[in-house]
């Protein structure tokens, strides 16, 4: 199951805290991302944080094909172990 791009995509959280800069300039965003779906219907990324956030740089986060490998009996809005992808901070190395 795919986003359809008619509505917005739900809300996309990580449990990452940065993003490397090479890998963003690096990312294929023709390749979905994986994410987990919560009990809210938010989503968490399980694969494909430089993709998601190069997206969420360029404002076209809600056009990056998503494809669900799971579910997550929890909120991970409420949850102190997952941000919001816009939170991630972008580091050189």
């Amino acid at each position: 199951m795919e986003s359809s791009g008619q509505d917005a995509p739900p809300s996309l959280f990580t449990q990452e805290v940065t993003v490397l800069r090479s890998g963003l300039e690096k990312a294929d965003r023709s390749k979905p991302v994986s994410v987990y779906t919560d009990s809210e219907g938010n989503q968490a990324l399980a694969d494909g944080n430089h993709r998601a956030y190069s997206a969420c740089l360029t404002g076209t986060l809600s056009e990056l094909p998503r494809k669900i490998i799971g579910k997550i009996p929890r909120d991970v809005s409420k949850d102190p172990n997952y941000k919001e992808l816009s939170k991630l901070k972008v580091v050189d190395k």
